[in-house]
């Protein structure tokens, strides 16, 4: 994974002092991403 990614799993791991409810979804929108760019990443090294 690359740097962005791995930063955006930090701050989501340890969110700044935020309510519950921008944390969570924040995480799920962080999670949904970080799945779709690992199947394009899985999709792209199967094309190559």
């Amino acid at each position: 994974m690359d740097s962005i990614s791995l930063r955006l799993i930090a701050i989501n791991k340890n969110p700044p002092h935020i309510d519950a409810f921008t944390s969570t979804c924040g995480g799920f929108i962080i999670g949904i991403v970080s799945i779709i760019s690992n199947l394009l990443y899985l999709f792209l090294m199967l094309l190559s």
